[in-house]
């Protein structure tokens, strides 16, 4: 959810409450108004009834005059003062509808004289007023809620613009291209340090990617070279002199240590490359021919393991776009990892599509934890020859270009599968 939605969300609900708030007190305020309205007509109604009463020896007829119900009693003996304003409900006998009244009922003892007044005012047309009020500071909510909305939104997407412009500058920054992050400028203090501290923090990062980089580069080829001279070394030695088996043993263990540390060093320089992005071109590379390459040049070794390999490849060839070279190195992986932890006489599969690619290979049950498979330097100990590096290599490949990998072992077949997402 955006930071805009999240306080837009927040400012509708604090207002409907205030103006819930509002409107409850509001209503109180006019219904207030309008019983002391209301109270001070019947007060008013009254004192001119008492009025003619005292200076009229007859009762006259209210209820043409005041256009309500008045009802006057005299009588012949005191009364107790008594004095009540109250609500009630009466059924008109025309209409046969019930309808709100005001009354008020007054005793009294003046001149002589002992009296009773009841008066009885409607309240239909005043509710009637009520109600439209009501619905006219409903539409008013709604334009003052639709309007404050609204008028936050351009206000919150004019004062945060800045921000987003950094994030999407930020999402666009590749370490690569051998620039700095350059922002824009903003006048709100807080995105004005937001967007220092970032700048420093970019180029604090591309100068030590920058270090690294020339680092791993420079250590590969001062590593690699002296490997290189050990490993002539060694093959002229076994070459040029008469060895006797324990010597051959001992030369042979450090050419294949010396082999194995070439291999380690040029996989490293790998991971590195892949992790720094370093492998920007792209083609569509054809997996067919890929695999078919890679299973040409493992045909020694999986002629000597006598492995059965069988391979549901569709005649038109499954284009994927990608680095050339990482494609190679995909596929040489994951073959070679199917035929190093296969068993003797077993078998490898290989299933290819525009969707997917499944390997699948006999072997026995890894003694490691199938979800730390794909970390660096984790192998079983069946295959103690292997570098742990192989997995871990096709696990960033993936990751590099979106593409889902999953394994399953099942039936005492492993099988790993690439899904290409569109």
């Amino acid at each position: 959810m955006k930071l805009i939605t999240k306080t837009s969300y927040y400012y509708i609900g604090f207002s409907i409450i205030g103006f819930i708030i509002g409107g409850i007190i509001f209503y109180h305020i006019i219904f207030s108004i309008i019983n002391s309205r209301a109270n001070d007509d019947l007060k008013t109604e009254k004192e001119l009834i008492e009025e003619q009463i005292i200076h009229s020896d007859s009762i006259p007829d209210f209820t043409p005059y005041f256009g309500h119900q008045i009802v006057v009693t005299f009588f012949d003996h005191h009364v107790i003062p008594t004095y009540a304003l109250n609500d009630t409900i009466m059924t008109d006998t025309v209409s046969n509808e019930e309808i709100p009244y005001r009354y008020l009922i007054s005793a009294n003892n003046k001149k002589h004289k002992s009296y009773s007044i009841e008066i009885f005012k409607p309240l239909i047309n005043t509710n009637q007023l009520f109600e439209d009020i009501f619905f006219v500071m409903f539409i008013m909510f709604l334009f003052l809620l639709l309007s404050l909305i609204l008028i936050n939104y351009l206000i919150s997407r004019k004062t945060w613009s800045t921000f987003y412009n950094t994030l999407k500058k930020i999402k666009e920054y590749d370490i690569n291209n051998g620039e700095g992050l350059i922002l824009n400028q903003s006048n709100i203090s807080e995105f004005m340090q937001l967007n220092e501290v970032l700048v420093q923090m970019s180029n604090k990062i591309f100068h030590n990617y920058i270090n690294l980089k020339e680092f791993t580069e420079n250590a590969s080829h001062e590593i690699q070279t002296p490997l290189a001279i050990i490993k002539s070394k060694l093959e002229l030695l076994i070459q040029s002199l008469p060895l006797n088996n324990e010597q051959m043993t001992i030369v042979q263990s450090m050419y294949e240590a010396v082999t194995r540390l070439s291999k380690l060093n040029a996989n490293l320089v790998l991971l590195s490359k892949i992790e720094n992005s370093q492998f920007h071109d792209t083609a569509n590379v054809n997996l067919n021919q890929i695999i078919e390459s890679v299973l040409a040049n493992l045909e020694d070794i999986i002629a000597q393991k006598e492995l059965k390999v069988s391979k549901n490849i569709p005649a038109n060839p499954v284009l994927i776009q990608m680095n050339p070279t990482l494609a190679e190195v995909l596929i040489i992986n994951l073959i070679s990892n199917a035929v190093k932890h296969n068993i003797k006489n077993g078998s490898i599969d290989i299933t290819l599509n525009d969707k997917m690619l499944s390997i699948s290979n006999s072997g026995l049950h890894m003694e490691t934890d199938p979800k730390s498979m794909f970390d660096r330097f984790k192998k079983g100990k069946t295959t103690s020859e292997s570098l742990g590096l192989g997995l871990s290599i096709v696990q960033k490949i993936v990751n590099l270009y979106k593409i889902s990998i999953s394994y399953v072992y099942e039936s005492e077949t492993h099988t790993l599968t690439l899904m290409f997402l569109k």
